[in-house]
């Protein structure tokens, strides 16, 4: 595999079951260390292929499924006294929440402005520099 190194992903595809293109094939015929590390990639292959396949297939033991079982039940009544526990805490929270923000509203809401009768004549003012930036005529 001297200048062989642009043939990889293609035999590592091939070996992984893919299509081998007509580029690759001929080269495999000119090239014996190519063909040699296909041939080793995909007895790895195969060999992780019986792996997989005798773990997956593998016999599970017979009490199994009711160590689960229990397990779950176990776990889901934990879970639902804490659910049972965390109410009570969770109500007071959102009482408390609301009772701070009408205090806040209430503490520290701007004051209200109200006109009185001597003020009024300040809403009429007009500033002089107006009538002043005005053209003489």
């Amino acid at each position: 595999m001297n200048d062989c190194t642009s043939w990889r992903e293609a035999l590592d595809d091939a070996a992984l079951g893919g299509a081998l293109p007509e580029a690759v094939r001929l080269h495999l015929q000119t090239c014996g260390d190519c063909a040699a590390a296909l041939e080793q990639r995909r007895t790895i292959v195969r060999g992780l292929d019986a792996v997989v396949g005798a773990r997956a297939n593998a016999q599970l033991p017979s009490d199994l499924r009711a160590r689960v079982l229990a397990r779950v039940q176990r776990e889901s009544r934990r879970g639902s006294r804490m659910r049972v526990l965390w109410r009570p805490v969770a109500a007071a929270l959102a009482v408390g929440f609301i009772v701070l923000v009408l205090v806040a509203r209430t503490t520290f809401a701007p004051p209200r402005v109200t006109l009185q009768r001597d003020a009024a004549p300040l809403i009429s003012w007009r500033s002089p520099t107006a009538a002043l930036l005005q053209p003489v005529r």
